[in-house]
């Protein structure tokens, strides 16, 4: 195209009179027509028209490639200073990551999103993501997170795999600190999702987002836990409505917080220093996990109890279904041969003639097992009929010749890096702590009891103790499983020296001893309705213990423990919450009593004999089924509704009904004064024993009328 030259001059050399004119020639040119144009043009004394370029070919294309580096660098500059750092969603197989947000998305196999997460919220503000050079692996996402500076510090990996097993979708998550005092938390968005497991806490809550657990060190603790804390049955696995369960690796030093502040999340932390989990080796925190997604939430259960769960090796001794337990506690708070001949000769009077006959004193036995005479031959020789059984724990007084022994064998806990015994505050005396990671000090335990079993004619043994917490800060076992020295596993050892007494031993901690044919009793509760841990609280707490894989539960005895003195005006003795409570016994694996009928009312005595030859006949035989059962998948016995339901809102949320596997439904009245209920049948055709009714399921019975004396039961037709 043809352009306006200069002859003899330069561009930026015009004279005055080429300006002018040009001047001139602009203020015609727009008045005129193109041809008129040119023809001034051509007129110019100043000017020509000529067919050249201002520069050479070699010059616009050097100048050509300058603009164009220059337009790089500008934008290199702010890419620099605007987005440094920032990565743009990052995609593989089932899983979806967000670096900005820090949000993790997981899916199905029909891509619907089952999982949402909020990943490394205790990184630095000034972090920021960058893909890891040196891991290539399909359906996997690796970041290393840096810390904005000179040297651009390494504060922590970040790597998450997924692959598919059939119908299953495994994830894992696998966060490693570069620090030693840099801790790790992730937190579950539990949203519309309802969350089952982890651990009893106090009160018992059914689902876990109605709970508010502040973030705490995820170790057991006993009967003395504090409100608000984890109990006796702990398992780093949790279960999902939305048809997942999660399980925290075994070597993670765990915190976990459940709906903190009614926050709606559940968040886990790696913390390794400063935390009740010893760590020799100075390791750096390492916070990994795996999501197993399956299609429903009864089958991500049974996923677990097939690959996670050992399911237990045998049942409980089979009477054990039928017997009722008589606790001496709130009656005995002195134990005689006079005192027990006393409460033998009370129950047979009462029309009681059979059961255990729980003696706690577990201090007692535990500081004079060198000791051979303790139940008297007036005491034995009465109590025909009857089993006796006794308390034993792992902490021996200090004042006591049995503390002087395992010392010197060195069968106690010691101090991290010593010789010398550590103590912790047990029923109000310092006591030594029986070391039974130690295989030869497990056996000293089984060849003592076994000789005081024997003598005494003891039936069987409640193991007590065995938790986490009263751990001291500085401990040392003698074998540790994994890196970190998790106070909790001395229940998994201290269960080993329970099943070598037999299936009728029971134990009251449970943490990774699924396998273990012994039933876990739990502490005596109440006497309330509601409060920390009242009659409302017990099927929230049954139904955790199966969902953890532990399907034989003893449940907390009726309205305990308190010391009547045969005061029959005594402002707790409640009869309506007794009753109630009785009613609810009766349904669940073992009876149990620590406040007698007779301190009730002669109705209670009677209707009580009546409640325990049901059970006996009727219930304890359904029991025994689904024992067996439970043995051979390791399901639970006492079930939620939703099992085998799934999706159905209520059945979720529901925690005053329950299943005795696929057979019948139980909903027992909870509330005092009540004289009607609401009753939600869940999918199914049930019929109604109290009524003789058959209601089709996804049915809510609004104002079901009952008496005092009525159990509202529903036994599924469709079972055969």
């Amino acid at each position: 195209m043809a352009k306006l030259g200069l002859r003899d001059h330069k561009y930026d050399e015009f004279s005055a009179a080429t300006a002018m004119d040009l001047l001139k020639m602009e203020v015609e040119m727009s008045s005129t027509s193109p041809n008129k144009t040119i023809s001034l043009l051509r007129k110019s004394p100043s000017i020509e028209l000529k067919s050249t370029t201002f520069f050479s070919k070699k010059t616009r294309r050097a100048l050509c490639v300058l603009s164009v580096t220059t337009c790089i660098i500008v934008f290199l500059s702010w890419y620099y200073i605007t987005q440094h750092g920032r990565m743009s969603i990052r995609r593989a197989g089932h899983i979806r990551f967000d670096p900005v947000t820090q949000e993790l998305h997981l899916t199905n196999l029909n891509d619907d999103r089952v999982l949402r997460a909020e990943v490394g919220m205790l990184l630095p503000g000034d972090a920021y993501p960058l893909v890891c050079e040196d891991m290539f692996v399909k359906d996997a996402i690796c970041i290393d997170w840096l810390k904005s500076g000179e040297d651009d510090e390494r504060l922590a990996r970040m790597e998450i795999t997924s692959e598919e097993e059939g119908a299953l979708i495994i994830v894992e998550i696998k966060w490693d600190s570069a620090k030693l005092d840099s801790p790790l938390q992730d937190c579950i968005l539990m949203g519309d999702d309802h969350w089952y497991g982890g651990s009893l806490s106090s009160p018992p809550v059914w689902p876990l987002d109605r709970t508010n657990i502040e973030m705490q060190p995820f170790i057991s603790r006993g009967n003395d836990q504090s409100a608000e804390s984890f109990g006796g049955i702990l398992e780093r696995f949790w279960l999902s409505s939305s048809g997942l369960s999660l399980v925290v690796q075994d070597d993670v030093p765990l915190y976990v917080g459940s709906n903190d502040n009614h926050s709606q999340r559940l968040c886990f932390r790696s913390e390794a220093l400063s935390s009740p989990f010893q760590n020799p080796l100075n390791d750096y925190p390492a916070l990994i996990y795996k999501v197993f997604i399956s299609n429903n939430v009864t089958a991500a259960h049974r996923h677990a109890t097939r690959t996670l769960f050992k399911p237990p090796t045998h049942t409980p001794n089979p009477k054990s279904f039928s017997t009722p337990i008589w606790h001496t506690a709130a009656n005995l708070p002195n134990i005689s041969s006079q005192s027990l001949l006393r409460f033998v000769q009370l129950l047979k009077y009462n029309g009681f003639h059979s059961g255990d006959i729980e003696l706690e004193a577990p201090a007692y036995i535990a500081n004079h097992l060198e000791s051979e005479m303790f139940l008297s031959t007036d005491v034995l020789t009465s109590s025909v009929g009857f089993n006796w059984t006794v308390h034993l724990s792992p902490y021996f007084d200090v004042a006591s010749d049995s503390f002087a022994v395992l010392a010197s064998k060195m069968f106690l806990i010691r101090d991290v890096g010593g010789l010398a015994p550590t103590l912790v505050e047990w029923r109000g005396t310092y006591s030594g702590i029986l070391d039974v990671t130690n295989s030869e000090a497990r056996d000293w335990l089984y060849e003592r009891w076994q000789r005081f079993r024997k003598v005494n004619s003891f039936t069987s043994l409640v193991f007590e103790g065995g938790y986490g917490m009263p751990m001291p800060p500085h401990f040392e076992f003698h074998q540790f499983p994994d890196r970190y020295n998790d106070p909790t596993v001395f229940c998994t050892f201290y269960t080993k020296v329970a099943d070598r007494l037999g299936r009728s031993g029971r134990r009251k901690c449970g943490h990774r001893s699924q396998e273990s044919p012994l039933f876990i009793q739990m502490d005596p509760w109440g006497p309330n309705w509601h409060g920390e841990n009242g009659l409302r609280g017990i099927i929230p707490a049954v139904l955790l213990h199966g969902i953890l894989g532990y399907p034989f539960v003893i449940p907390p005895p009726v309205c305990g423990p308190i010391d009547t003195g045969h005061d029959t005006n005594h402002p707790l003795l409640d009869e309506e919450l007794y009753v109630r409570w009785v009613q609810l016994m009766t349904y669940l694996p073992v009876m149990s009593f620590c406040v007698m009928p007779w301190d009730i009312s002669p109705n209670a005595t009677t209707y009580v004999q009546e409640m325990i030859r049901f059970h006996r006949e009727e219930v304890s035989s359904m029991m025994k089924t689904w024992a067996q059962q439970a043995i051979i998948n390791g399901e639970p016995i006492i079930r939620p509704i939703w099992w085998n339901r799934d999706n159905d809102e209520r059945a979720l949320t529901s925690d005053s009904e329950f299943l005795i596997g696929d057979q019948l439904l139980v909903a027992p009245v909870l509330e005092q004064g009540a004289k009607d209920r609401e009753i939600y049948l869940p999918a199914g055709r049930w019929k109604d024993n109290l009524r003789g009714t058959i209601i089709e399921g996804g049915t809510l019975l609004t104002n079901y009328k009952v008496g005092l004396k009525d159990i509202p039961t529903f036994t599924n037709e469709n079972y055969s």
